[in-house]
């Protein structure tokens, strides 16, 4: 019998998770266990039902496991207020695991960009822009030559009113 997707999880990660009280949902709890073995997946789901959490927990849970140093994760978000959004979110569940999270966009200040160049956070969240503008930060650079530490998430903020709204699934990528 498989494992509770929470059990897979750093006991960090766990903690954090019970000490909110979140209970998962259908797309978080279909996910996880995969993200987790290193398997790559498309999450679609209706917006709030967890998307985010579903795939950030089992990275920082990893990157926790494995030692994962400097900027291990990137997040690209389709929109500059999502993007912000999910800094804040992100940096509510990420730093009390001791993992840190930058934000970039095109307003983000020249004292900013230095400050992640010099000290690259864990997690990077930033607009869809050419990879060379993430490689501004230092040691991104070998990261994209290790495929196995950078991973990159997006996605959709929403489906369709079609009927297929109330729906979740992982996909296979």
């Amino acid at each position: 019998m498989a494992s509770a997707p929470l059990d897979r999880l750093h006991p960090k990660v766990r903690e954090l998770v019970e000490e909110l009280g979140w209970t998962l949902t259908p797309i978080q709890n279909e996910s996880m266990a995969e993200i987790v073995d290193g398997k790559h997946r498309l999450l679609l789901a209706p917006t709030g039902s967890g998307k985010t959490e579903a795939a950030v927990l089992p990275l920082a849970s990893r990157a926790l496991e494995e030692g994962w140093e400097g900027l291990s994760i990137l997040y690209v978000t389709p929109l500059r207020a999502l993007n912000r959004d999910i800094d804040r979110r992100l940096a509510e569940m990420l730093e009390p695991l001791g993992l840190s999270v930058g934000l970039r966009h095109g307003d983000t200040s020249q004292k900013e960009r230095t400050r992640q160049s010099r000290n690259p956070p864990n997690l990077l969240s930033q607009l869809p822009r050419p990879r060379k503008s993430c490689c501004s930060v230092a040691g991104c650079g070998s990261i994209w030559q290790d495929s196995k530490q950078l991973y990159s998430m997006r996605f959709t903020t929403s489906l369709p009113r079609s009927g297929a709204h109330n729906s979740s699934s992982a996909s296979s990528v």
